[in-house]
């Protein structure tokens, strides 16, 4: 459970980085 929220957390993070990038 830990390891699954550890890459959600990742994956949001990486998305938000992304937006930030494009917008």
């Amino acid at each position: 459970m830990e390891k699954r929220k550890y890459f959600l957390t990742r994956l949001y993070h990486n998305i938000i980085s992304h937006g930030q990038s494009i917008i």
